[in-house]
């Protein structure tokens, strides 16, 4: 609703019992709120089902969102497509090798673990077992760099096939992702 992009200074939100985290704080800018509802209409018309999925679905998931912003929005910037800070993205890509050695090493792809769920593909200030630098939901920066290689493997794949596809597991395997160290 609207009165989610009063600023971040909004006078409404230093009233609010318990106070909203400074996160969530940080988004409620009238910048968010043509993407976000970008973000809704995407989610709805091919969002996954999410009580089935493991990490990796959710990361591809999320990626192919932001992978959408990417083309219908491209004079966006990244901060505010995928609602991290400039420093969390800056951390992100100088960490990304890091990132996912995270996830493979410590074998949470296929995990549909409720809790690792929340640690690593849902919002919050930052992510469990990295610094503080680091945002919260890291895994949707992982997938957004998966979907963004199966792009550049398959660039004959249009923005409507690549929302369309249901197995999110050939926009994984096909990807052939893998980081620069």
């Amino acid at each position: 609703s609207l009165d989610m992009y009063l600023g971040t200074d909004s006078k409404y939100y230093q009233t609010l019992d318990p106070p909203l985290p400074l996160y969530l704080k940080n988004r409620m800018r009238k910048e968010y709120l043509a993407p976000d509802a970008m973000r809704g209409w995407l989610e709805s018309d091919f969002g996954i089902d999410e009580s089935s999925a493991k990490i990796v679905d959710m990361m591809i998931s999320q990626g192919r969102l932001l992978c959408a912003l990417d083309v219908l929005m491209p004079d966006l910037s990244d901060t505010i497509k995928s609602g991290f800070s400039s420093t969390q993205l800056n951390w992100c890509k100088e960490n990304e090798s890091r990132i996912w050695s995270f996830f493979i090493e410590n074998s949470l792809l296929f995990s549909d673990d409720p809790n690792l769920l929340q640690k690593y593909v849902n919002d919050g200030p930052t992510t469990n077992g990295f610094p503080k630098e680091s945002p919260g939901n890291i895994g949707k920066f992982a997938g957004w760099q998966i979907v963004k290689s199966y792009l550049k493997n398959h660039k004959e794949v249009s923005l409507k096939e690549l929302m369309n596809e249901k197995d999110l597991m050939k926009i994984f395997r096909e990807s052939k992702y893998k980081p620069a160290r």
